[in-house]
């Protein structure tokens, strides 16, 4: 009865063309390979959009930190040296507020002479430590009276979190006198 039937049936050799169950395991791997890339893709976008999040955030903790760091002239000592230069001594105290820090480097922009056993580097700084530093700086004798000479020093730090950060403080010899500027009013985030 079978073989009378008006139905044609074009019949597939299965060593050629496999199995159902074959193409249908096939068909199920294009698909798991669609929904994984599709997968991955998503996974990518909001990494990106937790990693804008963790800056937003490290930002606003730095904020909320109100980190401090008090710097003050002691003393300043000009020492005439012949007649043609002179030589300011100066003696800062720098003083940690509201923070603590894993390291904090001096660094100043003209040639200055150290004090003795004077490092440029300060490990494992906290809140209420106080730093005396003295150093020099040698001009000629007309600037010293006359222009106004700037000493910027930099004050880079990184704090507990990992944070690198920056603050730039400016010294001006003028006129026989001395001022000190915080020109950034805090410390600003050094991208790394």
């Amino acid at each position: 009865m079978m073989n009378n039937s008006n139905i044609s049936f074009i019949c597939f050799d299965p060593t050629v063309w496999g199995t159902v169950s074959d193409w249908i395991v096939a068909m199920a791997t294009i698909f798991s390979l669609f929904f994984l890339i599709m997968t991955l893709r998503s996974q990518i976008s909001v990494q990106k959009m937790q990693i804008k999040l963790l800056n937003i955030e490290n930002a606003r903790f730095l904020k909320d930190q109100n980190l401090s760091v008090q710097i003050d002239i002691l003393s300043f000592k000009p020492y005439k040296l012949g007649e043609e230069s002179f030589l300011v001594i100066f003696e800062l105290r720098i003083r940690v507020q509201n923070a603590s820090f894993k390291k904090l480097t001096l660094d100043f922009d003209k040639d200055v002479i150290l004090g003795v056993d004077q490092p440029k580097d300060f490990d494992f700084l906290y809140d209420g430590d106080v730093i005396d530093y003295k150093f020099s700086h040698e001009m000629p004798y007309q600037q010293y009276l006359d222009q106004e000479t700037v000493i910027q020093l930099q004050l880079d730090v990184v704090d507990y979190a990992e944070n690198r950060l920056r603050k730039t403080v400016l010294l001006t010899c003028k006129n026989g006198g001395y001022s000190i500027t915080d020109r950034d009013n805090g410390f600003e985030k050094i991208n790394d």
